[in-house]
């Protein structure tokens, strides 16, 4: 699961930092909160990429 959740980490940061913050919700239907728990370096949010 950690390549797993290391590529959803490293392509949720590439889009953000692409096209921005609030496009990014809008193309993957999730809140600014959830996409920044998504690239968090953290522990505590390691489990949310398979939550939603």
């Amino acid at each position: 699961m950690v390549g797993h959740s290391s590529y959803l980490k490293k392509h949720t940061e590439t889009l953000v930092k692409d096209v921005g913050i609030e496009p990014a919700c809008e193309l993957t239907g999730k809140s600014k909160a959830t996409l920044g728990r998504y690239y968090s370096d953290h522990s505590e949010h390691s489990d949310l990429l398979y939550a939603d």
